[in-house]
């Protein structure tokens, strides 16, 4: 009685999490693509940041509409099928695809505060390629895990070095970022004059407030990445099957999240999206 009760709570919380992530899709796609208008359909001025901004939000669209290839079909078949491995291979693409555009953004920042741009008319073109090319070996491994079985180490493994690289990047940009912002104020409270003071107070603020925004933006997704990870691991060390794991289950709902609530973020955080997005609304409004 108590192996069936328990049986029986088990198979809730998979239909539950599974109905979750269904119901993010939606969500995640209509907010990541009015964040997506706001962006290019006003007209302040789209700087290599909104433009990395855009391929975040693009990005978290995509994961919207992939998430319910992989939790549809096994909330009617209760087992991942190949329709449900498609919809993890896509979204291992994408989220790692992610991870790898918040450390691009970070990168930006600091280029831009060193007066450098990643993204001239060339390179623009070679890192936008390069990026969408980089995740390709990473989902390569999954799919061959699941076709044999016996890969499950290697992915991991290449997952973690992966992130691991990614995070690593991103610190050595926030150190180089805080290290300038640091010199310019000792330079401003040194020897400047009162009106070059103003004007240098004015873009130090705008500068670290964008760089603030992309640490939400990462702390946002390793917050809920992290559930995973941990799953993995766990799934690891207990040698449990992820298809019959309850805390797995319960992590991709995590996982999935942070394409949801990105949108808020910006708005939250960013003046030229809150603004963009107020004047779609108004401009919707109006033609009602």
């Amino acid at each position: 009685m108590s192996s069936g009760a328990n049986a029986k709570e088990t198979n809730s919380i998979f239909v539950a999490s599974h109905v979750i992530i269904v119901l993010f899709s939606p969500v995640a796609v209509v907010g990541n693509a009015v964040v997506l208008m706001a962006i290019w359909k006003n007209s302040f001025q789209r700087t290599t940041f909104h433009i990395l901004l855009s391929v975040l939000a693009f990005t978290d669209l995509l994961t919207g509409v992939a998430s319910p290839l992989m939790s549809i079909p096994y909330l009617l078949n209760h087992e991942f099928g190949v329709i449900s491995m498609s919809g993890i291979l896509i979204s291992t693409y994408l989220l790692c695809l992610t991870i790898l555009v918040i450390t691009l953004m970070s990168v930006e920042r600091w280029l831009h505060m060193t007066h450098r741009s990643l993204l001239t008319s060339s390179r623009g073109y070679l890192t936008a390629v390069i990026s969408l090319l980089v995740p390709i070996p990473l989902v390569t491994l999954q799919a061959l895990n699941f076709i044999t079985g016996k890969m499950e180490l290697e992915t991991n493994a290449a997952m973690g070095v992966y992130a691991v690289s990614c995070y690593f990047a991103t610190s050595v940009a926030y150190f180089k970022v805080f290290r300038i912002i640091r010199q310019h104020q000792q330079q401003i409270h040194g020897s400047q004059s009162r009106q070059n003071f103003g004007q240098q107070a004015i873009d130090l603020a705008k500068y670290k407030k964008s760089i603030f925004s992309i640490l939400y933006i990462l702390a946002l997704f390793s917050l809920c990445v992290l559930p995973f990870i941990v799953s993995l691991l766990l799934l690891v060390l207990l040698g449990e099957d992820n298809g019959e794991w309850a805390p797995y289950h319960v992590s991709l709902v995590f996982l999935f999240s942070s394409s949801c609530l990105n949108p808020g973020l910006y708005i939250w955080r960013m003046n030229d999206v809150r603004n963009g997005v107020k004047k779609l609304c108004c401009c919707t409004n109006g033609f009602h």
